[in-house]
């Protein structure tokens, strides 16, 4: 995504739903997740 999803003035579709997944991941107290720092990132998101 090249570096896409931390910049505030990108804002195409693709790129704001990357965003809202990963809040909502980061939000949800029902998984643990990890992101890996493979190539523009790859999270790993296990139930608990």
């Amino acid at each position: 995504w090249s570096g896409k999803v931390i910049q505030d003035d990108k804002n195409d579709k693709d790129t704001v739903l990357i965003r809202e997944f990963n809040d909502f991941v980061r939000n949800d107290q029902r998984v643990e997740s990890v992101l890996l720092p493979i190539r523009d990132g790859l999270s790993l998101v296990r139930k608990k």
